[in-house]
Order: C-alpha cells, then structure tokens, then sequence
C-alpha cells in the first residue's frame, strides 16, 4: 500500500497493528480520529471507583498512550471530527499537520417553510447519558408556549426508566427506534429539529468532544435546528461559531429561544441562509470526498 489509513479507537492493538504493518511496507501512515481517548485522563470504561477498576485502568491508559505517542511519531498527516479535537491534539503533540473534515451527510437542502399552523418539534437519536432529561425540559417549555405543542422522541431507551420518564412527560410523544431511512422520512417532515447534550457536571468531559451524526443531518437538511447543550463542548462551540443553528446554553434561555425560531422569519432565514452554506462547506459528501483524495495524493507525493 502507498498509505495506511488508520481509523482511531480506545484499543491500542490497533495503533500496534498500524505500525507493524508500517515497518513492514514502508507505507505512509495517516490517522483518522474523532475520539478523544489520549487526551481524556478520567476512566471512560467504567464509572466503578474500586481500587482493582482504578488499577486495571492505570495500567490500560499507561499501554494505550504509550503506543499512541509511538503512532504519532510516525504519523504523515492526521485528519479530525471537529476543530475542537484538532486543536488539542495539535498542542498535545505540537505539530500542525492535520485538518478537520466533519461528519458527511446524504441529505439534500430542503429549505423550512414553515407553513404548518402546528409545527413538527423532533429529536432523533441516542437517549443515553441522561439526555432525556433536557428532553423532558424541551417538551415542558413547548406545552407552556401552546399546549398544542409536543416534542417527538425517536431512539432507544436506555433502559425502562428512561422509557417511563420519556411516557409519562407531558409534552413529549416517545416514538421508539425507528431505521435511518425512517429517520431521514421525519426530518423531511419536521420543521424544527433538536439535538441535546446534558449539562452536568459528571458529563462534561465525557462529552468535551462529542459530535453526534445527527447534527450533520440536521444542518444539512434545511429544517431550523436547534441544540441545547454546554457550551463547554464541541458541538456548541461549532453551532456558535457557524450560527447554523439556535443555540440554548442553559434551562433559562430555553423559553425565549424557543419563542424566538417559532415567531420570528428574519430570525429563522439568518439561521438557514448560514445551514446552507455550512452544509455545503463541511457536510456535502461529494465535497468531502474530494477534500480526503486531495489530503491522501498530498501525503503520498509529498511527505
């Protein structure tokens, strides 16, 4: 092989394997990674504090960052998820030779008309990391605006209690998981898209680089997103700098952002004229494509 693109995870056999494979043909090494699992220091396999979990995972982490510095070193060119990882493992490794290349997407721009006296609220995704409970909140402040208002749901409840929770709120309607080609039917029908990230505190490094799929989708769809989530992480900081989507920082701003999209045009138009080009720039697959056999011919003729 001319290159060996390696897609980074949370197993060091892996990196291991790349660099033997390396030695052996002499192949240009590149590394694709959206995970932040060198750079996190906390025990992200398990949430049990005993002392052999402790231990176990010392020992895992010391392994796994050794061979990671070893795969660095050898690496031509590394290719990232979002901004945020790119920037902090470039300061990790002191090096600038990487770029970003988001999250691609199928789904064509179909502007938002909103012509539906009783718009479509959806959330689509994972229910884990107790992100039902900003949907809950969500769904709760819809019903205080017009009792006419609710918030469909689709994922798979983590467990029962989620499942209750998610029931039993007012102003949610809980539709299970459904298949992606679903998916993309709902976010074809919906005018109002939402992606959530919980806020606490136990969350937010666990989440610090967090990109879910599901933001590329929405953005590149032409329905109004919105995102409630810190603005301590990835996601946020990419919404607030591109203004491809309302942003809500905190339970507080989540009544007068809500008001804000379903009243104001102006306001709306802003958001998708800037989701338009966005999706073009940074989630168009045709687009991406191009930007990764560009990257790939550079590093084999070049480096």
């Amino acid at each position: 092989p001319d290159v060996i693109m390696l897609q980074n995870g949370d197993s060091y056999f892996m990196l291991e394997l790349a660099l033997d494979i390396k030695r052996q043909t002499k192949a240009k090494l590149m590394v694709f990674n959206t995970e932040g699992y060198y750079l996190f220091k906390h025990n992200y396999y398990s949430a049990d504090t005993g002392f052999w979990d402790k231990s176990l995972f010392k020992i895992y982490k010391r392994l796994y960052n050794g061979w990671f510095r070893k795969l660095m070193k050898n690496v031509s060119y590394s290719i990232y998820g979002n901004e945020l990882l790119k920037a902090d493992y470039d300061i990790a490794f002191n090096t600038d030779k990487s770029d970003v290349i988001y999250t691609s997407s199928e789904l064509v721009f179909d502007r938002a008309k909103f012509e539906n006296k009783i718009p479509t609220f959806s959330y689509l995704g994972n229910l884990g990391l107790d992100r039902h409970k900003s949907l809950i909140e969500i769904g709760e402040m819809l019903q205080f605006i017009n009792c006419n208002y609710y918030l469909d749901v689709y994922g798979q409840s983590p467990n029962n209690e989620i499942r209750d929770c998610l029931l039993s709120s007012k102003g949610i309607r809980f539709q299970g998981l459904v298949e992606y080609e679903k998916v993309k039917e709902i976010i074809r029908k919906s005018d109002i898209l939402f992606h959530v990230e919980n806020q606490a505190n136990k969350w937010l490094v666990e989440l610090k680089y967090a990109f879910s799929t599901k933001i590329a989708d929405s953005i590149a769809s032409g329905k109004l997103f919105i995102l409630y989530a810190s603005d301590s992480i990835a996601c946020a900081k990419y919404i607030l700098d591109s203004k491809a989507g309302a942003y809500v920082r905190n339970k507080d701003e989540l009544i007068e952002v809500l008001t804000t999209v379903i009243s104001v045009k102006a306001y709306r138009d802003k958001i998708l004229d800037n989701a338009e080009k966005v999706a073009l720039e940074n989630h168009n697959k045709d687009n991406n494509s191009k930007r990764m056999h560009a990257l790939v011919c550079n590093v084999v003729l070049n480096s």
